[in-house]
């Protein structure tokens, strides 16, 4: 038993490793659901674009990220109405 952890364990620890896509996908989505805010879980495959339908999203978050890291480096970052509309965590 313990040397079948160990296995599994070091197996992980390998990059790039095996995984499971719909086992990431579903405990990401729990892990959201625990943490009480609804998000869409998708996986970002290699040459993926802003522009792609299935990302869409994704905009707002990649502006958002821009934007506060511009702020927080300036020293001064509070979020916006939209911002606070976009994030439940901000309302």
């Amino acid at each position: 038993m313990m040397c079948d952890l160990l296995r599994e364990y070091s197996q992980a620890c390998e990059y790039p490793g095996l995984i499971d896509p719909p086992a990431v996908t579903r405990h990401l989505e729990a892990y959201v659901r625990a943490l009480g805010i609804e998000r869409r879980v998708v996986q970002v495959r290699r040459g993926w674009s802003l522009e792609e339908e299935e990302y869409a999203d994704l905009a707002g978050v990649v502006d958002l990220v821009i934007r506060a890291a511009r702020a927080a480096r300036a020293g001064s970052f509070l979020a916006s109405s939209s911002e606070r509309a976009w994030d439940p965590a901000l309302r």
